[in-house]
């Protein structure tokens, strides 16, 4: 079998990533449907189905990965059901192996190096990887038609003014105290023209995760690419 034919599913794995950064692209603007959401309070259904398409061409990527992986690990002869793995926040290291050994028949046998680099992208090995937990809870809403994309009005604000009169703008979730990771889009509400006090805001979020529609899903886009170009590099 070729060098070619043999990194096919890679490819394939990148191209779904460059289409889901397209789709991502095309949300975020004036005169556009996050935009009229934020306007109308109502999440339109075009912007559910740009959403949705994201997660499915991302999720793919990564089921294109292992794949391509037991492909490699087992002479051309790939499992029928193979599935990247991914675990949620509260799963055990010791128990990821067998995990592994589940959806992705055959690779510890002849690659037990990649067990580590495998674990390297799940929560238990840093909270800096509780995303891909959040992005498979989002995934299996998707793929039963649950996705909960939704309208969040209880976003709360913070302007003041210091000594040298620079303005500090600070944006909290909810419950007033969990900062953003990034400041999200936001239609704001009764902003103190003095550049002193309090406002409120709405944004989009995925309640289910709690967190900004925008900001996930550019996380899960560059975490996803991070791990096919991780990947790669060991095969």
């Amino acid at each position: 079998m070729s060098l070619k034919a043999m990194t096919t599913r890679f490819d394939m794995a990148k191209a779904l990533v460059e289409k889901a950064k397209r789709q991502r692209n095309e949300i975020g603007d004036h005169g556009d449907p996050y935009e009229e959401a934020l306007l109308t309070g109502v999440v339109s259904i075009e912007l559910k189905i740009i959403v949705k398409e994201i997660f499915d061409h991302l999720r793919s990527a990564l089921d294109y990965c292992a794949r391509e992986i037991c492909h490699q690990c087992s002479n051309g002869i790939s499992p029928k059901v193979v599935y990247f793995p991914i675990v949620s926040k509260d799963f055990q290291r010791s128990d990821f192996k067998s995990r592994v050994g589940k959806l992705m028949p055959g690779v510890l046998d002849s690659r037990p190096d990649l067990l580590t680099i495998l674990e390297s992208f799940q929560p238990f090995a840093s909270v800096d990887n509780n995303w891909i937990a959040d992005f498979a809870t989002l995934c299996n809403e998707n793929k039963h038609e649950q996705l909960s994309v939704t309208q969040c009005t209880s976003g709360t604000g913070v302007v003041s003014k210091t000594d040298d009169g620079i303005f500090r703008v600070s944006n909290f979730k909810g419950d007033g105290v969990t900062p953003f990771t990034r400041s999200p889009l936001m239609l704001l509400q009764n902003f103190p023209l003095d550049g002193s006090g309090e406002y409120t805001f709405t944004y989009i979020s995925f309640t289910a995760i709690d967190e900004e529609l925008l900001w996930f899903l550019d996380r899960s886009i560059s975490g996803i690419e991070h791990i096919i170009n991780a990947l790669k590099s060991k095969l």
